[in-house]
């Protein structure tokens, strides 16, 4: 199972220009080199740029005249998205991002909480020319993430593991909510009546996104290094069952949370390519079942 989704070709040169811009951030974006560096550091190692790909798709679906137009929302969402992982990071004392040392354990705490706020801070100022509805979109989604982040450090100290509803609502807060914004922000900003849908279409696909990057995590990695915060983990210790029962049962979640989020789309003839990519997001029976034969 691949760990990235491919960025559909016609969008491909929008999230690559959205990156470039990102990596290119200087001084006058974070005013001195001490907190430039930091705050940088983790835009200039590419991520899976699901987010900015989900504007330029948004935009497609509500057929925008220019989807390059966009490309300042794109980074917004980008930028909180960034904010989100350097302050997850220092939470739960992860050294590891992307193959290479967390922000916080190149720079140390302290220098990874200011940088995750400059992140914030640049991320409303992208967003500002597009008026105070965009802006007001990203700050709540900014909270909603925050109050995710607030219920997984909960779980994470408790004993034993949350409730699969629990968790669910967690991950909604600190991952799909971002994801949903992200669908619907273009339509915010044209005042087009397909945001209420389209937010709902991004945000059940966010959590079966989630799903996905647990049962991979999950799949991955031995007994002793496994996040006990986990959909799998939950579902195991819940439900008393054993490994590949639990995955099965979580791959069959993220697609029902694939196919509830392609029923929101109203508009059949464009949403192809919205279609298509949160197909992409499915987990197959025939695929855990080939991640069960690896382990063995």
């Amino acid at each position: 199972m691949e760990r990235n989704l491919e960025i559909p070709e016609k969008i491909r040169r929008f999230t690559d220009n959205t990156m470039a811009r990102l990596a290119a951030m200087n001084l006058s974006d974070f005013v001195n080199e001490e907190l430039m560096e930091p705050a940088g550091y983790l835009l200039k190692n590419r991520g899976k740029l699901l987010r900015p790909a989900l504007v330029f798709l948004g935009a497609d679906y509500i057929e925008a005249e220019d989807i390059d137009a966009y490309t300042g929302i794109a980074e917004a969402v980008e930028l909180l998205h960034a904010s989100s992982l350097v302050h997850d990071d220092i939470i739960d004392k992860d050294m590891v991002r992307r193959g290479k040392p967390s922000t916080n354990a190149k720079y140390g705490n302290e220098a990874a909480i200011l940088a995750g706020n400059a992140l914030i801070s640049r991320a409303i100022q992208s967003a500002s020319p597009y008026g105070s509805e965009v802006v007001e979109a990203i700050s709540k989604t900014a909270m909603k993430m925050c109050a995710g982040e607030m219920l997984d450090f909960k779980y994470q100290n408790m004993d034993g593991v949350p409730e699969i509803e629990d968790y669910i609502n967690a991950a909604g807060l600190k991952s799909s909510s971002l994801i949903g914004t992200s669908t619907s922000i273009a339509a915010v900003y044209n005042h087009n009546k397909k945001s209420s849908e389209l937010y709902d279409f991004g945000f059940l696909l966010g959590t079966a996104f989630q799903i996905r990057d647990d049962i991979i995590d999950f799949s991955g990695e031995s007994m002793s290094g496994r996040r006990r915060l986990n959909i799998v983990n939950c579902i195991m210790e819940n439900n008393g069952i054993k490994e590949e029962d639990a995955m099965l049962k979580a791959a069959e979640m993220n697609v029902r949370y694939v196919e509830d989020a392609i029923s929101r789309l109203s508009d059949k003839a464009n949403s192809r390519l919205f279609v298509e990519y949160a197909e992409k997001v499915a987990v197959r029976k025939n695929e855990i079942e080939s991640l069960a034969v690896e382990k063995e």
